[in-house]
């Protein structure tokens, strides 16, 4: 066999016709191939940029909230401290009237029975005054 009949054998079932496709396109198919990735990692980039965005507006969003209820929070806390002052005042205070509800009860009692002795005073002088009323009646 000689090297023509090679050739012609081999450029009759295509195969070098195959083999320089195969080389012409190798280069388009990369170049194609590497186009297709950095598109990807474009879309990638943006997608990741959007995201970022995104959860920063999030985050910011979440962090104005905290910062609202942390100062309700500061202003509940002022509330229940001024309230409790509140409530150790009026727990002093009604301590001081307990007490003077619980002297003038005494005092009042010490008024009543003082009342009674004089009212008892007051009858027997009345008995008495009359007795001598009567005693000069008779006379």
């Amino acid at each position: 066999m000689d090297w023509q009949a090679v050739i012609s054998t081999l450029l009759q079932g295509g195969t070098i016709a195959a083999v320089l496709v195969y080389f012409v396109d190798r280069a388009r198919v990369r170049n194609e191939a590497k186009q297709i990735e950095n598109d990807c990692d474009n879309s990638q980039v943006q997608a990741a940029a959007t995201l970022s965005a995104l959860y920063e507006k999030r985050l910011k969003t979440l962090d104005d909230k905290v910062a609202a209820l942390e100062g309700k929070i500061d202003n509940l806390e002022c509330e229940i401290e001024n309230r409790e002052v509140t409530i150790e005042k009026l727990k002093r205070e009604n301590i001081e009237l307990t007490s003077q509800v619980e002297k003038l009860t005494k005092a009042l009692a010490r008024k009543d029975a003082k009342v009674l002795e004089l009212q008892k005073q007051v009858a027997e002088l009345t008995a008495r005054l009359d007795a001598m009323n009567g005693c000069g009646d008779v006379d």
